[in-house]
């Protein structure tokens, strides 16, 4: 269904090149830094379907520069103005929801209610601050505001990294060869790219070395490990040996590049991979502990956002549940055409309403506008439903469709089914234990699977949430 849904299968590619050339022996200051490059890989050259936004702006580039200034003045100048803390999380703000006027983040907000985390114990670093997201809940105050930090030292490695090269730099020009003669075109000059990740990585880590000394975390958690300053943190974390978790928001499968079969790792582990991914299911962590081994444990905790809305947030509906929800992507294509003439089909029996990913909301108008050229009727406005918290939505659905978005997973664990509509997307999702998922096809009638969907009723994938939460304060440390 999309462009690049035959490249996305390379994994299993990238698996067989892992084993053969031992990547692992790719360093940067004697640094092993293939993780951080295999998702370079895939978000520059397979995943090319996802739109990318356009370049900073030169006010917001001033802006930078002086909190970045400020923030590093702090850090190597005044350390006496940074607090130590037990806990520290690291989220972006685009992982907020609505709840209540404020904006709750699903993951790290979740985690703190439900073991009853102390506010004087944690502090949340953001590596995205946008002035709408300004009255947080239970991180009021809480919020290391560091973008400026990340975009200054980015600048900065971009010019250092023209002298620095990788240790064993011939097995990334030996996969760039082996990735072109299999489709991929890569051309070599992109070496560039490579080191310009690695060194942005590295002197950020370096930062947040000098950052963790002070502030002396007991534990890191991280929503999403694969940004870079979020490898950035762990490269530090793992060098003062202070534990790092990372906090499931998606899918965790083996099609996705930040989690699937790693190869040759090396004997202590990667100092770009956790020491531990606490995961919704057990389906996402026994992928990630058949290759983690001692270094890299999976363990499941459940969806904490989930059980902190059902705990402490939901209600009865006032809205009978007749709603189908499309979870849309950040795609150069979020609604293709398939997708519309989907929507418009079941918009005659059943309301309709359409999500969009945190990084689209800012496209609400043009697609609305391409909502109506269509003539699909949507129950809530763009806007308001990709704010409006995922459960609330749910409640009012007897069914899910996607591309591809883990939102499956989330709509299993209300017993809502899904229809996928990428062949790729849907291979992600067949093998999980409760999840109802049908692939869209144009052989099969339409009416007669989304019946067959919504009829149904599978078990949750929820275990004792009672349980669940009491391992979470184990993990946190709460008792």
């Amino acid at each position: 269904m999309l462009e690049n849904k035959h490249k996305l299968s390379n994994h299993k590619l990238f698996e067989i090149i892992e084993q053969d050339a031992n990547l692992s022996e790719l360093r940067f200051f004697e640094i092993p830094f293939w993780p951080a490059l295999r998702l370079k890989f895939f978000s520059k050259f397979i995943n090319t379907n996802v739109s990318s936004k356009g370049k900073v702006g030169y006010s917001s580039k001033l802006t930078f520069i002086f909190y970045g200034c400020f923030e590093l003045f702090k850090i190597y100048i005044f350390p006496l103005a940074i607090k130590k803390v037990r806990i520290l999380f690291i989220t972006k703000s685009t992982y907020r929801a609505k709840l209540n006027d404020y904006w709750f983040e699903r993951f790290v907000d979740s985690l703190i209610s439900l073991t009853n985390l102390n506010h004087k114990d944690y502090k949340v670093i953001e590596g995205t601050v946008d002035l709408k997201y300004r009255k947080p809940f239970f991180t009021q105050g809480k919020v290391e505001k560091l973008q400026g930090l990340f975009w200054l030292v980015g600048v900065y490695a971009s010019v250092f990294v023209k002298s620095k090269k990788f240790e064993n730099e011939h097995l990334l020009f030996s996969l760039i060869d082996k990735l072109n003669s299999n489709g991929i075109k890569i051309d070599n000059d992109s070496i560039h790219l490579f080191r310009t990740t690695a060194s942005r990585i590295y002197m950020l880590s370096k930062v947040f070395e000098r950052y963790l000394r002070i502030t002396l975390p007991e534990k890191i958690f991280a929503v999403c490990y694969y940004e870079e300053y979020s490898m950035a943190l762990l490269i530090a974390a793992k060098k003062l040996k202070i534990p790092y978790y990372d906090l499931q928001h998606g899918i965790q499968g083996s099609e996705h590049f930040a989690y699937s079969i790693f190869k040759n790792i090396p004997s202590n582990g990667y100092a770009t991979l956790p020491d531990y991914f606490l995961c919704w299911d057990e389906d996402s962590a026994n992928n990630i502990n058949k290759w983690g081994g001692e270094n890299h444990k999976a363990i499941v905790v459940g969806n904490p956002w989930l059980m902190y809305y059902n705990k402490f947030v939901s209600q009865a509906s006032t809205k009978k549940a007749d709603a189908i929800l499309f979870t849309a992507q950040p795609y150069q294509d979020p609604l293709p055409s398939v997708v519309l003439s989907f929507l418009k089909l079941v918009s005659k029996t059943h309301k309709i309403i359409v999500r969009l990913h945190p990084r689209m909301v800012e496209d609400a108008k043009e697609l609305e506008e391409l909502i109506l050229e269509n003539e699909i009727p949507v129950d809530m406005d763009l806007v308001e439903a990709s704010h409006c918290p995922l459960p609330q939505l749910l409640s009012r659905s007897v069914m899910h469709a996607t591309i591809s978005s883990s939102v499956v997973l989330e709509a299993a664990d209300y017993g809502i089914g899904s229809f996928v509509f990428d062949e790729i997307g849907y291979k992600r999702f067949e093998h999980i234990k409760n999840v109802k998922v049908k692939l869209y096809t144009k052989e099969e009638n339409i009416e007669e699977v989304v019946n067959e969907i919504i009829s149904i009723k599978q078990e949750s994938l929820r275990l004792n949430e009672n349980e669940r939460i009491q391992i979470l304060k184990n993990v946190v440390g709460c008792e």
